[in-house]
């Protein structure tokens, strides 16, 4: 038998050997998975979009889709502070000047996989549509979960 040290240790080896797994897999819960953010082009008149994404510690640089043509980038997001952000710069033949959107707010996307979809007057995400430089406001404690969230442009 061994001596009653030698059995917490190994104890304590065996979950460290477990938990370093589940980190690695990423199926702990503890450690989200990538999220992929998709963006397609459906302007309406066939043109092609150029947009430029970046975070604050990455750039993406810039990209050109043709119509109907998408665009995807992978990331974590942060763990601790649910603080990531992702903005994009989009434009096309005859716009003056760049519209501007935050791709991916941590807070307001809930998605593994966010597929938007950019039109003339917004992009659109699962459906819900937003203006072009658009800027989220989290709800308040007191309102309603429904209320961040802006009206269906069609």
């Amino acid at each position: 038998m061994a001596p009653p040290m030698k059995n917490p240790l190994i104890i304590l080896l065996l979950v460290t050997i477990v938990a370093a797994v589940m980190f690695k897999s990423g199926e702990s819960g503890l450690v989200p998975p990538k999220t992929t953010v998709q963006i397609v082009n459906t302007l309406a008149h066939h043109e092609d979009v150029t947009l430029h994404c970046k975070d604050k510690h990455h750039d993406l640089g810039e990209h050109t889709l043709k119509f109907k043509e998408m665009y995807e980038f992978r990331f974590k997001p942060n763990v601790f502070m649910n603080s990531t952000l992702y903005f994009c710069s989009f434009w096309w033949p005859n716009l003056s000047d760049a519209h501007h959107f935050d791709i991916y707010i941590q807070e307001r996307d809930a998605c593994r996989v966010c597929n938007w979809h950019v039109n003339y007057y917004g992009p659109c995400l699962f459906g819900v549509c937003y203006a072009w430089n658009y800027t989220y406001t989290p709800p308040s404690a007191d309102a309603p979960a429904l209320a961040a969230v802006p009206p269906n442009i069609n």
